[in-house]
């Protein structure tokens, strides 16, 4: 597969705390600010209040891997000579996991 560089690309830096810290799933805002019985909102605002924005932004990064590492390590091995609209919804799909019935 050949990649043809359009144009360099431009970095984005503008970036907001709150709106960083709401990429974060529940499971995540909770484990970093110890306060329960909040709102996803209330828990992102006192985020943004708690971390600076380099912290806040690693934070969302490594979250934002650890969620697309398996679905892309997907797509990378499931594509073909050509990358069709299927190949694409596999980036958007949970990553499959083993079903257990129990009875």
């Amino acid at each position: 597969m050949q990649v043809t560089l359009i144009r360099k690309s431009k970095q984005f830096k503008a970036h907001d705390k709150l709106i960083l810290a709401s990429t974060l799933n529940i499971k995540e805002i909770r484990s970093l600010v110890k306060i329960g019985k909040l709102s996803k909102m209330e828990l992102c605002q006192k985020i943004s209040e708690t971390f600076n924005l380099k912290k806040i932004r690693s934070i969302s990064r490594y979250s934002l891997e650890k969620r697309m590492k398996a679905p892309f390590e997907t797509f990378i091995n499931e594509k073909g000579d050509s990358i069709t609209r299927d190949d694409l919804m596999t980036l958007n799909r949970m990553p499959s996991h083993r079903l257990t019935f129990t009875s």
